[in-house]
């Protein structure tokens, strides 16, 4: 049990943030105030302290959910991290730990716009009280970008795109310091998939060798950071959020895209038309659109642990522990910690990597205490396909594996000096927990089990009638409703992303996995965009 002491300094280390994170967010209420719509205003989150922003999922989120693992390959994490699950939502109020909200919140490069006039036209769009788009796209991670290219890529002209912040999503606001888990060739192909997305970025060829030069395009090389790279290595995810970045700002510029800051409270659907009519938080004015995509992404599983241990165990979010900065800050100032980690999929190694490298460079009374069901699992890498692509532990978290953790490395690796290994089968976790945390000395847990679906806008029919079990289709990119036997195709909704992938077959052992990653959201949306565009036409 963490002492008066570690107390006090952990209740300052929050204390402090919050009131760093009140300052920031104050002065962007002070600057946007003049200039954004107070719906937008009304949106901006308030992320401080434990258990933030850690929404429970909707009626229509946990009806979509599906049982199987996601999983998030590009972006530095595994299939196995990322779950889609009815059965489980986010506490609210809870003892989770955040270590370093203000840090985690704005870490990005400098933008490339003019930023009061994002905020005017954001304003203006608003102004009717009955909008019409061709398409509206709630999102602006990697898959929301993704969309928004593919529909220009269709021709649409008048497309609403919306979200809380325009900041590049999880992978810029949490994961630059992630290692990834695709090469760097990967990252270019995708910024060079479409023509908006060429123009913008500048200075790039298509990938069949051809010119891609318009009067439009830019003549600079934006990517040049990312081709200065070995193109067959990975590297951090920040040089990944920086081509995000730059390709939200260039298509926010786009005269076919109107950007809205803030988000979409809920949907209703006229059955007759096919129209949506989408209501904005704390606003009389409603957009209508005959195509609603949905890219809302994903947020890590923290639940309740089975057993609850007399001391208390503090819960470090997932998202601080795969930042090496966050995790020093929190863990330096303390006396002797034990950490308890939980899982043995890609963003579990990476939180190992990373407070062992603490511990073995500058804490050295840190130690971790490591819980697995099964052993580690590896990509395989064959001529015209990788098993396990989704699933397997890619990269330097792969190498770092091999070394240090498998059974005879760790016990002579200095990562076993550091490392306790508590292997266990499913079923057994509440006596194994029960054992091996109520010693005392355990004073935080990372659960790193898995993602699961962010809250989506509340769906339901112009009547006021509930829209029933709703699943998303990860084979057409769309949703369906209704009982089984009874299901309909739900007219103009579709998805994308971590929270919305495509499913995929293992070639080597069979097994369904699901596709994750930039250019994978990239191949799926490219699939999937002409039936956004015409309708998707299927039987159940």
């Amino acid at each position: 049990m963490a002492s008066t002491a570690q107390r006090s300094v952990l209740g300052r280390h929050v204390v402090r943030n919050a009131q760093q994170y009140g300052e920031t967010r104050n002065s962007f209420l002070r600057q946007t105030r003049t200039t954004t719509s107070d719906a937008a205003i009304s949106c901006v989150r308030q992320c401080v302290g434990a258990g933030s922003g850690r929404r429970g999922l909707s009626t229509f989120a946990a009806a979509a959910g599906h049982r199987r693992p996601l999983l998030l390959s590009a972006v530095g994490l595994s299939s196995r991290d990322i779950k889609a699950r009815s059965d489980i939502s986010f506490r609210s109020g809870s003892t989770s730990f955040v270590a370093l909200d203000s840090s985690r919140t704005r870490r990005t490069m400098a933008t490339h716009a003019d930023p009061t006039t994002q905020q005017v036209r954001r304003d203006s769009a608003m102004s009717n009280v009955e909008e019409a788009y061709e398409a509206v796209v709630v999102g602006a991670g990697p898959a929301g970008i993704t969309a928004v290219g593919n529909l220009l890529e269709q021709g649409l002209t008048k497309i609403l795109w919306v979200d809380e912040y325009f900041n590049g999503g999880r992978v810029n606001q949490y994961y630059r310091e992630v290692p990834s888990n695709t090469k760097v060739k990967l990252f270019i192909d995708y910024a060079q998939a479409l023509s908006p997305f060429r123009e913008i970025v500048g200075g790039a060829q298509a990938q069949d060798g051809s010119t891609t030069a318009t009067t439009k395009a830019s003549s600079e090389d934006k990517l040049r950071a990312l081709r200065q790279l070995d193109q067959e290595k990975g590297c951090n995810l920040g040089h990944a959020a920086d081509m995000c970045l730059i390709l939200t700002e260039g298509l926010k510029q786009h005269p076919s895209i109107t950007a809205h800051l803030g988000r979409i409270s809920e949907g209703s659907l006229d059955p007759t038309s096919q129209t949506w009519t989408l209501s904005l938080p704390n606003s009389s004015n409603t957009i209508q659109t005959q195509r609603l995509v949905l890219c809302t992404g994903s947020s890590p599983l923290d639940p309740p642990l089975p057993f609850s241990p007399p001391n208390e165990i503090r819960h470090i979010n997932l998202d601080d522990a795969l930042s090496p900065t966050n995790l020093q800050s929190l863990l330096s100032p303390l006396g002797p910690t034990t950490v308890a980690v939980i899982g043995a999929s890609h963003s579990a190694v990476l939180v190992l990597m990373n407070l062992s490298h603490i511990a073995l460079t500058s804490k050295s009374d840190l130690r971790i205490k490591w819980f697995t069901r099964h052993p580690l699992r590896y990509a395989e890498y064959y001529d015209s396909y990788i098993a396990r692509d989704n699933t397997g532990l890619k990269g330097e978290a792969a190498d770092w594996a091999k070394r240090n953790l498998e059974e005879g490395k760790l016990e002579k690796s200095d990562v076993g000096k550091v490392v306790q290994k508590v292997a266990y089968q499913k079923g057994e976790e509440e006596s194994v927990y029960r054992e091996h945390l109520r010693d005392g000395k355990t004073g935080f847990v990372v659960q790193a089990i898995g993602y699961s679906r962010n809250p989506i806008p509340e769906l339901k029919f112009s009547n006021g009638k509930e829209i029933e079990e709703v699943k998303f289709d990860h084979d057409r990119g769309c949703f369906w409703y209704g009982k089984e036997g009874e299901k309909k195709v739900l007219p103009g909704v579709y998805g994308a992303g971590i929270a919305f992938p495509q499913r995929v077959v293992d070639k080597k052992y069979g097994h369904e996995e699901f596709n994750v990653g930039f250019f994978k959201f990239m191949k799926a949306v490219k699939g999937w965009v002409g039936g956004w565009k015409d309708g998707v036409k299927v039987e159940a």
